[in-house]
């Protein structure tokens, strides 16, 4: 009995760190926006990080930022082209990209948090 036992909770904490690994080494997931009748992409805010942490878009396209870390952020472009108020968890900021460039941007709380979206 006590060998059944052992064995049980050895599979248990295999799987256990199985699922672990998986979720905390999966990519983040990129969907695609909509905004102003134009795709674009999608930026998720997660454990202080951009996820992705650079984005190529077209012009003309939109980009969200969706913030699902328990702590609040914003997203400051670096030229000041484009600043969101502070997002909550589960509140999002959009912004239409009408002109090529590289724009990085930063979280105004926590400045270690950095991105760049790449227009085309």
């Amino acid at each position: 009995m006590k060998k059944g036992l052992i064995i049980g909770i050895i599979i248990a904490a295999i799987i256990l760190m199985i699922v672990g690994y998986f979720y905390f080494n999966s990519s983040p997931v990129v969907e695609k926006a909509q905004g102003s009748g134009e795709e674009g992409s999608a930026i998720t805010i997660k454990n202080f990080n951009f996820n992705p942490t650079t984005v190529n878009i077209d012009v003309n396209q939109t980009v969200i930022w969706r913030n699902e870390d328990n702590v609040p952020h914003t997203i400051v472009a670096d030229n000041e082209e484009f600043n969101s108020e502070t997002l909550n968890d589960g509140d999002s900021f959009s912004f239409k990209f009408e002109n090529p460039g590289t724009y990085n941007y930063h979280c105004s709380i926590h400045p270690s948090m950095k991105g760049i979206v790449i227009v085309r």
